[in-house]
Formats: C-alpha cells, structure tokens, sequence
C-alpha cells in the first residue's frame, strides 16, 4: 500500500502518468499470487488513478 501510495505521489507531480502506475501494479500482483500472500486487490484497485483512453 505505501508503495503504491508513493508512486501515486509522484503521478501528482507529474513525474510519472497514470498509466505507467497500472505497470507498478501488474508485477507486484503476480509476486503476491505466485507467493500466496494475502492481499485485498479490490482496495489496492481503488487507490489507483484512471488513466485516460488516448486511442
């Protein structure tokens, strides 16, 4: 959680955009599954910006 809390620090001072945050994310997910660690995805999900649809 704090992880993902400080990346969505850095999207607020535009270091890095919405979209890059959701590549933070898939990684952490699968270490998570793969090492049954417990986490509650749905709340991790929640914190995350929308990233805007350019396409």
């Amino acid at each position: 959680m704090r992880f993902i809390a400080f990346q969505r620090e850095r999207v607020s001072r535009k270091e890095i955009i919405e979209a890059t945050l959701r590549n933070y994310y898939k990684p952490i997910k699968l270490f998570c599954e793969m090492n049954d660690i417990p986490v509650n995805w749905k709340k991790l999900t929640r914190r995350l910006p929308c990233a805007p649809d350019k396409f």
